[in-house]
């Protein structure tokens, strides 16, 4: 996704207060572009639980461009178990 669309997303999630506005928000910006995975760290930061955060992360895998850095994604999750399984 360009830097300009993405910080525009960004700012956007920050203004939704449900958990459930933010993932519709994401899987609608993310149907039809792709994202590096600095950019998956940063659209996770705004999702407060885990759950959300894998969830998300399910939804737009296949829209990752960069596979190769998979593991700063993973490096996102605090907890061993979170890790696992993005």
């Amino acid at each position: 996704m360009n830097p300009l669309d993405f910080s525009q997303l960004l700012d956007a999630l920050t203004q939704q207060s449900s958990a459930k506005n933010r993932l519709a928000m994401i899987q609608t910006a993310v149907a039809n572009n792709t994202l590096t995975c600095t950019q998956v760290v940063q659209l996770l930061k705004p999702l407060s639980f885990p759950k959300d955060q894998l969830r998300v992360l399910e939804m737009i895998r296949p829209r990752i461009s960069d596979l190769e850095n998979l593991f700063q994604i993973s490096k996102a999750f605090p907890f061993a178990k979170e890790q696992r399984k993005a």
